[in-house]
């Protein structure tokens, strides 16, 4: 995760400006690495996965995902949005982080959205995270939030 976002920084929104989800969602995919008529097809995928069930895990985070063939290969962005949105919550606390994750269907790399939200997960879980999203001042200490060493297969130009 790390290399994705040392080279797609721009996956990367320290101050989403949306106040509702949907805008909130189409925020994040306008981060992602890919083409107006892409987006609308990841939009359209993280709509759905929605209505499946919410994507928030509790402590102030979400991480929306689908798989979609607008995509070739994983693509990713964060944003957080300072004082949160009410997206019903479990634990009814408003949403401040969210991690969008949208894989292929098919091909190497859908097999890791799983395993990338699972990481998201427990690195949200790990003490003192949240204060440091919360904290964070700059894309390159969200980047420095995640292990050097953990390596997912992300690729140049992902989507096109």
């Amino acid at each position: 995760m790390r290399s994705y976002f040392e080279k797609h920084p721009q996956a990367i929104s320290l101050d989403l400006k949306s106040e509702d989800q949907d805008e909130i969602f189409s925020e994040l995919v306008s981060l992602l690495p890919v083409d107006n008529k892409r987006s609308k097809a990841i939009r359209l995928g993280t709509g759905k996965r929605e209505e499946l069930g919410p994507t928030t895990i509790g402590n102030g985070v979400a991480i929306p995902h689908c798989r979609s063939f607008a995509v070739k290969k994983m693509v990713m962005s964060y944003g957080r949005k300072v004082g949160g949105v009410d997206l019903y919550a479990y634990d009814r606390r408003p949403v401040e982080h969210f991690f969008l994750v949208v894989a292929p269907p098919i091909g190497p790399t859908s097999e890791l959205l799983t395993p990338t939200i699972t990481y998201i997960s427990n690195l949200i879980k790990a003490p003192g995270t949240i204060d440091v999203l919360n904290k964070i001042s700059s894309k390159q200490e969200f980047i420095d939030l995640f292990y050097p060493d953990f390596r997912v297969h992300w690729a140049e130009g992902a989507g096109t």
